[in-house]
């Protein structure tokens, strides 16, 4: 790994000025950092402003898709004025890595920048204070697995866990029987396909996203099969049960799978069989909120009527966290599905925002807020 970028670039993001930095580069790979700045800038011998807690942001897309830029914006706005320093920041993603060896590491490794690199950094906007010793993170969908996964092993690695985490709609426990039998994922019809067609999408080098086709800066279509092979990922993993096996072990390129089957290895990558429960739990906050090793304080909020990745997941860690006697907060939006902060058609009632302030009201103490 060598040694990331100390000075960024200044751009703006429907109307936010944002700053990119490198923050870690493996080989050829760069893992890229926006740190979202207030609009109006404090003039020159203003009084002295408060110093802003960060906001630690990881993407959703099930682990397969989307990068640091899908963060939705709207949450972007509600935490500057709401008094923190929002950064969203890449991570390797599966299967070209199994979550053990690319983005648990990554996700680790970014906490550990924004507590000790972040404060150093020749920024733009120096008239923006921080407070780096106050973090908070907050993720979507598998970006809230990640942020849960740092409750845990942070510490293990020799960084300060978050303050608090927040999650929306996260996958949060591996050993549920949710993940063992299909699931039809976002209404999607399972195209007919091979394992050579599976294969076609993994690239031969760690990635740090898949750049779906926008709209008016708005992501579109992340999951097309016909527009990118990578696609078929998660329609893969959902309609297959192949979801686990898959974060654990990760998939092979297409030339390494025959390598391996000129070698002898007859593994079906189409149908890889369940992980032992050991590593499985290795990856499951669950899991580890029940053997008491999660100590971090969490709101989880999650829509009720969520067709993807069943309400379960967060209410039933929310209850264990609460039985362990960490302190936990929950919010259930209802009617509205997955991705209920950012997708209109999935909160047809229009009131799912709510859980979002609900969320953003509990932590905000945590961190001085």
């Amino acid at each position: 790994m060598s040694v990331p970028s100390t000075s960024g670039q200044l751009s703006k993001r429907v109307g936010i000025p944002v700053e990119t930095f490198v923050w870690k580069r493996i080989d050829s790979l760069e893992l890229c950092a926006d740190i979202f700045y207030p609009p109006t800038v404090a003039k020159s011998g203003s009084k002295a402003l408060p110093k802003r807690p960060i906001a630690l942001l990881l993407h959703g897309g099930a682990h397969f898709l989307l990068t640091r830029k899908e963060v939705p914006m709207k949450h972007i706005k509600t935490l500057l004025k709401r008094g923190y320093l929002p950064v969203s920041v890449d991570y390797s993603l599966c299967p070209e890595q199994p979550l053990i060896d690319g983005a648990i590491p990554d996700v680790i490794d970014a906490l550990r920048w924004v507590r000790s690199s972040l404060p150093g950094l020749q920024r733009a906007r120096l008239d923006v204070q921080m407070d780096c010793n106050k973090v908070m993170a907050v993720g979507w969908s598998s970006g809230g697995h990640l942020a849960m996964i740092l409750g845990y092993t942070a510490a293990e690695n020799g960084v300060q866990p978050p303050e608090v985490v927040v999650g929306f709609y996260s996958m949060c426990d591996f050993e549920a029987d949710f993940w063992k039998r299909p699931i039809n994922f976002m209404g999607i019809k399972e195209p007919p396909y091979s394992e050579d067609d599976l294969l076609k999408g993994v690239g031969d080098k760690p990635t740090a996203g898949y750049s779906p086709t926008r709209v008016a800066g708005v992501a579109r279509n992340p999951v097309d099969p016909a527009k990118s092979p990578r696609a078929l990922f998660p329609i893969h993993c959902f309609c297959k049960a192949q979801m686990v096996p898959v974060l654990i072990h990760g998939l092979p390129t297409r030339a390494k799978a025959r390598a391996l089957r000129a070698a002898g290895v007859t593994t079906n990558w189409m149908d890889m069989p369940q992980p032992p429960a050991e590593a499985i739990q290795r990856i499951s906050p669950y899991a580890q909120i029940l053997a008491g090793r999660y100590r971090t304080p969490t709101f989880l909020a999650h829509g009720d009527n969520d067709q993807e990745l069943p309400i379960e997941q967060s209410r039933d860690t929310i209850a264990a966290l609460r039985a362990c006697g960490v302190e936990a907060g929950f919010a259930a939006a209802h009617g509205a599905g997955h991705s209920f902060d950012f997708r209109p058609d999935e909160d047809p009632l229009g009131t799912a925002w709510g859980t979002v302030q609900e969320a953003y009201d509990w932590a905000g103490p945590f961190v001085g807020l």
